[in-house]
């Protein structure tokens, strides 16, 4: 079977990818494993693909499982020697060591209390090792991993989220007519920010309005929304 964008799979389900890239050199998200050199599908519900070269199973499960790259918003729960518990939602914490934000030192921690939220991403998720975090990207930067600051959090089902990441999403959309800052975390964790608190928060509720419409319905809405603009900056 063919590893096509939109097809249905079940568990168990063994296919090639339809790409000229070596199996090796794929990254699996959720719901895909590598088994006996193929690729096994051990959830149920609809395979996605992401350039580059990223594929994995869109199902309705409520518990996000940490992969490996994926970047998640992440709430600091305590400090503990050199590193930072974080809650990133799974069934464990995560651990992200001071010396992981960019131009950190022994020296020179980065100013992270409790309660904070980071926009990080997994460099360790076996779930049989403990979970490690990174605000580092390529080149040593940040790349905009790092503290959030102020705005404001909310969450979205998982499958919602992965939407928001694949090609003209409805954030791509308001942002083309709206200044604002996002950060989109993988485990359901959506963070705004905006001129205005009022603002902040109606873009939140425009967005989860939208989670289920079809590409017609949210530009109708979208209009209505930008009509509206005006009031929502007082």
């Amino acid at each position: 079977m063919e590893m096509l964008d939109g097809n249905v799979v079940l568990p168990g389900d063994t296919f090639d990818a339809a790409t000229d890239e070596n199996i090796d050199s794929l990254h699996l998200g959720p719901g895909l494993t590598y088994n006996d050199n193929q690729i096994v599908a051990v959830k149920a519900g609809i395979i996605r693909y992401r350039s580059p070269k990223t594929f994995w199973i869109d199902t309705s499960q409520k518990r996000y499982i940490p992969v490996e790259q994926e970047k998640v918003i992440g709430i600091i729960t305590n400090k503990s020697g050199d590193n930072y518990n974080v809650d990133v939602g799974a069934s464990s914490p995560a651990v992200l060591p001071y010396l992981r934000f960019e131009g950190a030192t022994k020296r020179n921690r980065p100013n992270i209390e409790i309660g904070d939220l980071v926009l990080a991403r997994f460099i360790l998720a076996d779930k049989n090792k403990e979970l490690e975090l990174s605000c580092i990207g390529k080149g040593e930067k940040s790349n905009g991993l790092g503290k959030l600051n102020d705005g404001f959090m909310f969450h979205l089902p998982l499958e919602s989220v992965r939407r928001l990441t694949m090609g003209k999403s409805i954030i791509q959309l308001l942002g083309q007519r709206i200044a604002f800052e996002v950060a989109i975390g993988m485990n359901g964790r959506i963070w705004l920010d905006s001129p205005s608190t009022k603002l902040t928060i109606n873009i939140a509720n425009f967005i989860r309005s939208c989670q289920y419409l079809s590409d017609q319905q949210i530009e109708i809405r979208l209009k209505k929304f930008i009509n509206n603009l005006p009031s929502l900056l007082d």
